[in-house]
C-alpha cells in the first residue's frame, strides 16, 4: 500500500451534486487554512462505505492483537 502523502478529517455535511457525485468538505490535517473537498461518485458511494468499514474493522482487529502482544500492529505482508 502507498505512503498517504496527508491526512484529513471530515469537516462538515456531505453534500450531493444532483449530478451523480458527493462532495465531502475535508480540513487536511498539514494545510488546515486550505480546504478540500472529496468528490465521490454516487453510484460507487456504497461499495466505499462497505471497503471504509471493512478497514476499520481490520484496524480495531489489528489494535487489539498488538495491544494483547504488548507491541506494534504490524499487518501480514
Amino acid at each position: 500500500m502507498a505512503k498517504v502523502p496527508w491526512t484529513a478529517r471530515i469537516s462538515g455535511q456531505a453534500e450531493p451534486t444532483g449530478k451523480g457525485r458527493i462532495l465531502v468538505p475535508l480540513k487536511v490535517d498539514e494545510a488546515p487554512d486550505r480546504p478540500q473537498t472529496l468528490v465521490i461518485q454516487a453510484s460507487r458511494a456504497e461499495a466505499l462505505i462497505r471497503q471504509l468499514q471493512n478497514a476499520v474493522q481490520r484496524e480495531k482487529t489489528l489494535q487489539a492483537w498488538a495491544k494483547g502482544k504488548g507491541g506494534e500492529a504490524t499487518p501480514a505482508v
